[in-house]
Formats: structure tokens, C-alpha cells, sequence
């Protein structure tokens, strides 16, 4: 605590905006926009392991969060809590979904640039929570933790899973899926409906564009990176838009379907971006 009153006291208008700021980068809608820019640049293989890599961290970070129920910062002293968020404070899901991104930065990217951005982006956004009063060191520490903990499986888990799903059939597939379905309307946990919800309306999308064979035009990474990311991200933030003027009931009926449709939309131009690879391969030769 008299390490947030400390740090509280570098108010000057342009910092403290700035760190207030960070805050977004724990917000649902910092990953709307990083989901589309991953899916669309970077291909269906790299945008599915993203996304379900994120589907972990948040599960676990609840579950852990509920396991040791420890209380947040401005909890025991509400004059140190800038910003207010629910739930317990124990481990950090920013700091544990920053070590994450800074890890595959690192590990995909493979430059000093990596290490520089990934470690600054960390370390920035660990100490928002800190000085925001969100969050213990402690709770920073157990988010790092918890978030290489996830890369180790990401990086030597992932790969075997995909293994096994790969060789399953397509009535195996079907039946998992209809077991994700059954466990989003059963279990009805808020982070399991939401990161389940999404999870359907992708798989959906990828689905559908895979089997009835749709293709798009080639485009080149310039247009790419200035027209079809920011439609997609575009498309993102107007069904959330719709979704707070649209509403029916049951409730879990409609929240299911705006999940599912904005999962839909994430899937959906995913194959836009089978093209990336072949733009790299020519460019390269060229000395791009």
C-alpha cells in the first residue's frame, strides 16, 4: 500500500492521462481490435492459436482470481483506487495477458525490436495497475507467472493438441463443438458463456468458408492493412452497437447470439488474409 501511495504521487496531468489510458489495454475492447489486426495479417493458423490461447488465459485467470479471493488495493483503502473494477485482484489479468503478448512478440517475431516493445509494454502496463490502485506487486507477480505458464503450454501443448484434433473426423469435430455448446448454456458461468459464445460463432465462420469453398480476391498487404482491418474492426464495434439498441428475451438468448455473431465476424474474413504469405515470399525475393 505505501508503495501505491508513493507512486500516486507522480500526478502531473499528462502522466496521470497516460496511465489512465493504459487501462484500455484490459478492456474487451483492446482484444476486438488486436483479434482482427492478428486473424487478418497474420493468417487462419496464428489468428485460431491466438484466440483460443486467449480463450485459456481468461478462464484461468477467473478461476485462479476465485481459488485465493484476495482483495483488491482499493479495497482496503478506497482513497487509492483511481479506476474500479469487480472481482478479486489476485493474479493480475492485465499483467498476466502483457507477459503473454510480450512472450509471443519475442518468440514469433525474433529481434532486439521484439524485446523492446514486448518488455516496455509489460512493464508499462504492470505499473498502471499499480499506481491506478487496482492492484498489489503481488498480484502483478502471480499475473507474469500465471501468463508464462500459458506460453510454456502454448508453445509445446498447443502443437500436440492440434496434432490430435487434426486427425480427429468431422463428426469428432461436430461433437466437440456441440460440447462447447452444451457446456455455454449449462454451466452459464459469465467469463465461460462469454469466451464460449465467441468461440462458436468463429469456429462457425472459419466452418463455413472452409467447406462451401468461398474465396476472396488477392489484395496486397498495403490494402490489407488500410482497408480490410479497419472494415473488419469497423464491423466489430457496430454490432456492439447494435447490440446495446437491439434487445430480446430470454436474456442468455441474446447475449449467446451477439457473442456468437461477433465471434462469426471475427472467423469470417480470416481468409482474406491467405494471401500474406505468398506477398512475403515474393517480396523477399525482391529484397522487400
Amino acid at each position: 500500500m505505501g508503495l501505491i501511495h508513493f507512486v500516486q504521487k507522480w500526478n502531473s496531468t499528462y502522466f496521470f492521462e497516460f496511465v489512465k489510458f493504459l487501462n484500455y489495454f484490459d478492456t474487451k475492447y483492446f482484444y476486438f481490435i488486436l483479434f482482427p489486426v492478428i486473424w487478418m495479417l497474420f493468417g487462419t493458423y496464428y489468428g485460431r492459436r491466438i484466440f483460443f490461447l486467449f480463450y485459456l488465459c481468461g478462464i484461468s485467470n477467473h478461476a485462479l482470481k476465485q481459488l485465493f479471493a484476495l482483495v483488491r488495493p482499493f479495497h482496503d483503502d478506497p482513497s487509492v483506487g483511481i479506476v474500479k473494477l469487480g472481482g478479486y485482484g489476485f493474479p493480475s489479468g492485465a499483467a498476466q495477458s502483457s507477459i503473454l503478448l510480450c512472450a509471443l512478440l519475442i518468440y514469433h517475431w525474433k529481434n532486439k525490436w521484439a524485446w523492446l516493445i514486448g518488455i516496455a509494454y509489460t512493464l508499462l502496463i504492470s505499473f498502471s495497475r499499480i499506481y491506478l490502485g487496482v492492484h498489489y506487486p503481488l498480484d502483478i507477480y502471480g499475473g507474469w507467472i500465471a501468463g508464462a505458464v500459458l506460453f510454456v503450454i502454448y508453445v509445446y501443448l498447443f502443437p500436440q493438441i492440434e496434432r490430435v484434433f487434426n486427425k480427429t473426423s468431422h463428426l469428432g469435430k461436430f461433437i466437440t463443438y456441440l460440447a462447447f455448446l452444451g457446456l455455454t448454456f449449462f454451466l452459464h458461468l459469465p467469463i465461460f458463456f462469454y469466451y464460449s459464445s465467441m468461440a462458436i460463432g468463429m469456429v462457425v465462420g472459419v466452418f463455413l468458408i472452409q467447406h462451401l469453398k468461398i474465396s476472396f480476391p488477392k489484395t496486397s498487404l498495403l490494402i490489407k492493412i488500410l482497408v480490410q482491418v479497419p472494415i473488419s474492426i469497423l464491423g466489430l464495434f457496430l454490432i456492439i452497437l447494435c447490440n446495446h439498441t437491439i434487445s430480446f428475451k430470454p436474456a442468455f438468448l441474446h447475449d449467446f447470439l451477439f457473442l456468437a455473431i461477433l465471434g462469426f465476424w471475427i472467423g469470417y474474413p480470416v481468409y482474406y488474409s491467405s494471401y500474406i504469405p505468398r506477398l512475403f515470399k515474393r517480396n523477399s525475393k525482391k529484397g522487400f
